[in-house]
């Protein structure tokens, strides 16, 4: 009797625990598409398809936003502007496919000055919110990974 109870509060805690993060998951899912569609009409990653690996690269972009959704000053590469940091302390430090990643931040950067502002989630934003995309170049998309 007792084992039972405790597979079904086992069962109702998975359950449970699933309703909540599915709609969470479905959120950024439709925000991120929302952003892909804004970025392919500036961002020109159908030029890069010539470029050979260039589907093995994923640049991030963080973008501080205040609570309007205006983007504000200060957009960066991150793996880029990491590698640059960490060259200050150690000059051989090595980001595989360096040129791929910087000519993609250039594009990146291009593109996000276009956009003055980026639709507002549910949740919205606080003042000072930094949204971190991924960039796939082989596709086009744009993943959300925090905001």
């Amino acid at each position: 009797m007792k084992n039972l109870r405790n597979k079904i509060l086992a069962l109702l805690l998975v359950i449970g625990g699933f309703l909540f993060v599915a709609p969470l998951h479905a959120q950024q899912k439709t925000y991120g598409e929302e952003l892909t569609k804004i970025f392919q009409d500036v961002w020109p990653y159908k030029a890069f398809l010539a470029i050979p690996r260039i589907k093995e690269i994923s640049p991030r972009l963080i973008i501080p936003i205040d609570s309007d959704g205006i983007v504000k000053e200060g957009t960066r590469c991150a793996e880029v502007d990491d590698l640059d940091m960490l060259r200050e302390i150690n000059p051989k430090a090595l980001l595989p496919k360096e040129n791929l990643y910087r000519l993609s931040c250039k594009s990146l950067l291009t593109a996000i000055d276009k956009i003055e502002e980026v639709p507002i989630p549910r949740n919205g934003f606080s003042n000072d919110t930094r949204l971190v995309l991924k960039f796939y170049f082989g596709t086009g998309k744009v993943q959300v990974l925090t905001y």
